[in-house]
């Protein structure tokens, strides 16, 4: 079956370990685009983050953002958005606080962080944004938030996750994205439910989307689409939920995946 939307993660995916956008993978989304073939983004980060990716590639919306807490329809409307129960929030941000973890804060368009430290900077620099540094984050959860990411030492990640995982069960959604990285968001929503929304809204079967990622945080919507992609430096645990595996994001993997199954 023709594949008729690409879905692809950003971090590890899209861009290359340098967070650049290779001639080779701009070349063949646009050449998907050319033949009719919707590519979307669907990634853990902030829509702000994502607006500059979408304008070099020349593609606009849909996109999924917050791993699956706020999808973005074509004309730019909100598709689908899910926030956190404030005392699930507070609950995750005294896990973060046991762990040593360096909580961020999603509202809608805004980032809150307690300090600024070197992971910070360096998904500050990734995303083309800027948080806002807040002393009492706790006061920004009333209404409600998308995401929470939690950033530290590796180990203290994993540790984190079983703790969350144990003490929240169905309350949170919890998802490493990097090793540095843990992401928490409403129960029941991941990059798959974001994509089954982009599919549902474009008029789309699932059989004749392709989905390419590299992380946990990918699993679901690899699995969901019809054609799952893990990329050649993903774990053993994303590569078992694909039905084929790349090349990694330092050798174009995402071109190729989309020039052999997509446009192939």
């Amino acid at each position: 079956m023709a594949i008729r939307l690409v879905v692809s993660d950003v971090d590890g995916t899209l861009l290359a370990p340098d967070h650049s956008i290779t001639p080779r993978v701009r070349t063949a989304v646009a050449r998907a685009t050319e033949q009719g073939i919707k590519v979307a983004l669907a990634s853990a980060r902030p829509p702000q983050g994502l607006v500059w990716l979408l304008a070099e590639l020349g593609i606009g919306p849909p996109f999924v953002s917050f791993n699956g807490a706020l999808v973005m329809g074509a004309s730019g409307q909100i598709v689908e958005r899910h926030i956190m129960v404030p005392g699930t929030a507070q609950q995750v941000l005294a896990l973060a606080q046991q762990y040593h973890l360096t909580p961020n804060v999603y509202v809608g368009q805004q980032w809150y962080v307690p300090w600024m430290d070197e992971l910070v900077a360096e998904e500050a620099r990734a995303v083309h944004c800027q948080p806002t540094a807040v002393n009492d984050l706790e006061k920004l959860l009333a209404p409600g938030v998308e995401k929470l990411l939690l950033m530290g030492d590796p180990e203290q990640v994993v540790r984190c996750q079983e703790a969350a995982q144990a003490r929240l069960g169905s309350q949170v959604a919890v998802a490493r994205s990097y090793p540095t990285y843990l992401e928490v968001t409403s129960p029941g929503v991941g990059k798959g439910t974001g994509l089954r929304a982009l599919a549902r809204c474009l008029g789309i079967p699932l059989p004749e989307v392709m989905a390419v990622g590299d992380g946990q945080n990918d699993v679901d919507m690899i699995t969901i689409a019809g054609l799952g992609v893990a990329m050649g430096h993903a774990s053993e645990e994303v590569r078992a939920a694909a039905r084929f595996v790349t090349a990694s994001n330092d050798q174009d993997g995402l071109a190729l995946a989309i020039e052999h199954w997509a446009l192939g």
